[in-house]
């Protein structure tokens, strides 16, 4: 179904409000967004983008994937 599409892995998927704009251009680029298929290892909560998360500034830790 999304073959050839790249995706756009987001490590924080469904947190912020941010992700219905991402999605929407990420189709313009034929690019289809993702949750981190690995939450446990646990890379956004040890980035800086949590950090300003937590203090109410809108992130989204992304990733470019592998292609499908």
């Amino acid at each position: 179904m999304n073959r050839n599409k790249k995706p756009l892995i987001i490590d924080n998927l469904s947190i912020s409000y941010l992700d219905k704009y991402l999605k929407r251009h990420a189709a313009y680029q034929n690019r289809v967004v993702k949750p981190n298929p690995y939450p446990e290892r646990g890379y956004y909560y040890r980035s800086d983008h949590f950090n300003m998360a937590r203090q109410g500034v809108p992130m989204l830790f992304t990733n470019g994937g592998q292609d499908c």
